[in-house]
């Protein structure tokens, strides 16, 4: 898990990076309150943490600032699962077709 982060200087129309397990979405604070960022999307997290507020899900769901490093990785990480979405599967061997699964089931 990336580790949480402080969110008290965050401004409205930041972006800001949601990490929810393995899923990652890139959206705009768009109101803030003494100890409570919103998104665009209505989620609220908490300033302290940037933890969503009434999340039950271990770990929650949380934000980080999105620097121009964290919007590459992000990007990047965008580019790879396209990449991997289209891979046209069905045209590789079955052997190659087992090794591909052994790496993605871990």
């Amino acid at each position: 898990i990336l580790s949480m982060e402080n969110l008290e200087d965050i401004k409205v129309g930041d972006r800001v990076i949601l990490y929810f397990g393995n899923v990652q979405s890139m959206c705009e604070v768009k109101r803030l309150f003494k100890n409570i960022v919103c998104t665009i999307g209505g989620d609220k997290f908490r300033k302290k943490d940037g933890t969503m507020v009434g999340a039950i899900s271990n770990p929650p769901p949380y934000i980080r600032k999105a620097t121009q490093e964290r919007i590459l990785e992000f990007e990047h990480r965008k580019e790879l699962l396209c990449k991997i979405h289209d891979y046209p599967f069905g045209k590789l061997s079955t052997e190659v077709l087992e090794k591909v699964y052994k790496l993605i089931k871990k």
